[in-house]
């Protein structure tokens, strides 16, 4: 997750469905469920603010290149 920057804050404007629909529209990117978006997330050190919740916040940057 190199497009990806982390933060000290919740950002609550990129959900793990919203994040995983900007992978999916990507040059490189392909279909991915939410389930397995949150996985990679987890797997890259990204831990969820809240996990009971459906679409999983992350402490994530606006300034990460892979979210403009």
């Amino acid at each position: 997750m190199l497009n990806i920057l982390p933060q000290k804050t919740p950002n609550k404007n990129y959900t793990s469905y919203a994040l995983k629909n900007l992978f999916e529209q990507t040059p490189d990117g392909f279909f991915i469920t939410n389930k397995q978006f949150k996985e990679a997330m987890v797997r890259c050190n990204f831990l969820p603010v809240n996990k009971n919740k459906l679409n999983w916040e992350f402490r994530i940057s606006l300034k990460s290149p892979g979210v403009k």
